[in-house]
Order: C-alpha cells, then structure tokens, then sequence
C-alpha cells in the first residue's frame, strides 16, 4: 500500500513534468500545485483522525465527497479531478499504478453571454470615462478595444507585458494555450487606446 510520505516524495517532479513535458499554461500549473496540496493536506488530516495509514483510493474517495458536501462547484471538481489523473498518468512512468478509477462530473453547458457590435461601439465610444464603473477607464477600454480588434482570449490578454507590444508596427505577441506563441495584429483605433492609456494613466497607475 503507496503511503502518504511515499507519494510526496513524488510531487516536486510532478510539477516539473507539467511544466516541461506536458507545457500547462502558469495558470493551470498554478491550479494543479494548489490542489495537490490541498489533497495532501487533507489527506494527512485524515490520517491524524484516524490514527492509521489509510490507502490512497479510499482517502480519495473520501476527498471527492468532502468537495461535494462544502458545495465546491463542478468545474473546481472536474479541474481537481483533472489533475490527479495526470498525477495518476505521471506516476506510471515509474511503475506506481494508483488505480484511482477517475471519473469528470458532467458539466452543466451555459450559455454564452455577447454584445453586439452596436453594444461595443456604445461602450467604447459614446460612454464617458466618468461613468464607467473602475478608477481606471483608459485601461479598461484598451483592455475592450484589444479584444474586440484581435479576438484574444482573457486569459492571454491578462499575461502580456509591454515587452509584447510592437506599437510601431501594431502587433501584440501573445501565448496561448501550451505557450504557444503567434502574433496579432490590431488596427489603428487600438493604438490610439493603447497610446492613451500608456501616456495618460499607466503612469499614475498602482496597478
């Protein structure tokens, strides 16, 4: 029976196995170091309850019951679920067979919620900065003005640096999923938000 203390000894590799051989995004492999943990913690918890050594597929069990009875939401589970299956995955390289029988929750399908190119335009440019509810309206409507121009995700446009930013020749690098790498392009009224956020608010910004 694969110990706690046994297990742990594992988890420094694993997080280099997710950054080199599998290239997660930071975020993801942010994700999977805070559940790993977390399943460790309370894995050791357990074990101080008990007074025993408990098997890995009972504590897990029992750690996925835990995350249902405090109302964790599906896609937190489905995420943790997801990175005991690569830890599960990382393991066999080694021989270690956990035999954990990981099963994803069904995730409810939402709805995507979109403005229209009217809605967009009115934002951006028929709002006064007053009125927009931030300290920091310049940034904000680079920020939707980037978007809108390039159809880059959240998660990429929140990972770039000035560094990343061509303005002469409008085009942002940016990395995607894996950290893959391509170039955009944006338009002139892009820069022109850009160009006025970096001039007249990002030097008075703490943020």
């Amino acid at each position: 029976m694969l110990t706690l203390k046994e297990l742990m000894q594992y988890k420094e590799d694993f997080y280099v196995y997710i950054d080199i051989e599998r290239n997660l995004s930071q975020h993801t492999q942010r994700a999977y170091t805070r559940d790993l943990e977390q399943f460790f913690q309370f894995w050791q918890q357990a074990q101080m309850l008990d007074k025993k050594d408990i098997p890995i597929q009972q504590i897990f069990e029992r750690f996925l019951i835990n995350l249902f009875n405090k109302k964790f939401n599906k896609s937190s589970i489905a995420r943790k679920i997801s990175c005991f299956a690569s830890f599960e995955k990382f393991l066999t390289k080694d021989g270690i067979k956990l035999n954990l029988r990981i099963s994803r929750p069904r995730l409810d399908k939402k709805l995507p919620v979109s403005l229209s190119i009217d809605e967009i335009f009115h934002l951006l440019d028929k709002v006064p900065d007053s009125d927009l509810p931030t300290q920091r309206p310049l940034r904000d409507k680079a920020i939707f003005e980037l978007m809108y121009a390039t159809g880059i995700r959240c998660s990429e446009l929140v990972n770039i640096s000035l560094s990343d930013i061509d303005l002469e020749h409008k085009i942002i690098r940016i990395f995607g999923k894996g950290r893959k790498e391509r170039m955009v392009l944006f338009g002139s009224k892009a820069y022109e938000r850009l160009t006025q956020y970096l001039t007249q608010e990002r030097g008075t910004s703490s943020q």
